[in-house]
């Protein structure tokens, strides 16, 4: 059954077998080749999986855009930007309609509460 480990327990368990090799089995030289592997040498030795490979670096672009092609991004965010920003217009509009569709229902309430006291009185 093959094992899965992530890249941090993959070096730990791989730092605890070299340390288990040094002091328990008294062989230092075998931890000694242990320690020299790199991770995915041990894992492959161990038959486990490393289910996180590394990162790669942040790498540049391949190529940097033309200034056409940057004119064009800068338009579509433009657009973009406009669009968002009339729907957060519009959420603001209905908020505050609701805003005050509630306080006004919250006076209404008040009403409510003492009419509905004459209505059991009437009972």
């Amino acid at each position: 059954m093959k094992k899965f480990m992530t890249r941090r327990e993959g070096e730990t368990a791989k730092k605890r077998a070299a340390t288990f090799v040094e002091f328990a089995l008294d062989d230092s030289e075998r931890a000694g080749e242990i320690k020299d592997l790199n991770l995915d040498e041990w894992a492959e030795r161990r038959g486990v999986t490393i289910t996180n490979p590394k990162k790669r670096g942040n790498q540049m672009p391949s190529r940097t855009p033309n200034n056409e092609e940057l004119v064009s991004r800068i338009e579509e965010l433009e657009d973009q930007n406009g669009q968002l920003q009339a729907d957060l217009d519009d959420a603001n509009e209905r908020l505050d309609s609701i805003s005050q569709l509630a306080s006004s229902e919250g006076d209404e309430g008040d009403n409510d509460e003492g009419e509905g006291d004459d209505e059991d009185e009437d009972e």
